[in-house]
């Protein structure tokens, strides 16, 4: 008899330090959006996907989801440990064909615990001819400037090493 490996999928057996929150925007799902000025426009019409606390739910959900390459343009995907904003910290446009590695890349740098304490969250927003990549920290605006600094240096380096 060989050995049974039993899953209880109800049971999720790795923690993150986190909860996270999924949230998606799109103009094209809200006919009342006008912009995101509008905050309170925003803030409703901004939907929360899933909430996630342990590797295997990510998988689930990431696994679902559809690919940023693929994404409606003007339409945005939020990884926050709160509500999302409308106020980013840091901004990284990019014009890559690897775009979908890139996210992964940063969301699991985000969800597993090696990003500073004071981000709690990033997204990715999809134009046109480009994306959008956010960083959002918590604290005042002097103390974001000093924690932000370690996050641009770990996005800058997974974007760059794309396109090389």
């Amino acid at each position: 008899m060989g050995i049974q490996i039993i899953y209880n999928s109800h049971k999720d057996q790795f923690k993150l330090h986190k909860k996270w929150n999924l949230y998606f925007d799109s103009f094209h799902l809200h006919s009342s959006y006008v912009d995101k000025q509008n905050v309170d426009i925003w803030k409703f019409n901004i939907d929360r996907v899933y909430e996630f606390s342990s590797v295997e739910q990510f998988w689930r959900v990431y696994n679902n989801i559809i690919e940023p390459d693929r994404m409606w343009q003007t339409s945005a995907y939020y990884v926050m440990t709160g509500a999302p904003c409308t106020d980013p910290d840091l901004q990284f446009f990019v014009q890559d064909q690897n775009i979908n590695q890139i996210w992964l890349d940063l969301l699991l740098l985000l969800i597993g615990g090696t990003m500073p304490d004071s981000l709690y969250g990033v997204s990715l927003h999809r134009e046109k001819k480009y994306y959008i990549i956010s960083a959002y920290a918590r604290g005042s605006p002097q103390q974001r400037d000093m924690r932000i600094l370690p996050v641009k240096k770990y996005i800058e380096h997974i974007v760059t090493a794309f396109q090389n």
